[in-house]
């Protein structure tokens, strides 16, 4: 892998699912999914920013799940995750939803 450096981001999205349970202080349990497509080119020595080399340039579809409670993001933000794929993504999100609500609903 290369020097790769974030080049731009296109359909971001953020929707908020209820996990339908509460919480012992009577708080709505849910999450937020954060999507978004990033572009990633690479890194040319001497450019005035930050690269990354865990990846190689191409287009990634990232999502970034946030647990809420009535409706408000709560704890702490976890890392973005990366997938080549729309398909691996959706996969990703459908099972960390479905682990979040059986730890959190």
């Amino acid at each position: 892998m290369t020097k790769i450096k974030f080049h731009s981001e296109t359909d971001a999205n953020k929707v908020h699912f209820d996990f339908g349970s509460v919480d012992k202080k009577g708080r709505k349990i849910g999450a937020f999914v954060h999507t978004s497509t990033e572009e990633y080119v690479p890194y040319v020595e001497g450019d005035n920013c930050w690269y990354f080399s865990n990846k190689d340039a191409g287009t990634y579809f990232t999502f970034k799940p946030h647990l809420s409670k009535n409706g408000v993001a709560f704890g702490a933000c976890q890392d973005r995750k990366y997938f080549k794929t729309e398909a691996e993504r959706q996969v990703a999100i459908e099972t960390y939803l479905a682990n979040a609500k059986k730890r959190h609903g």
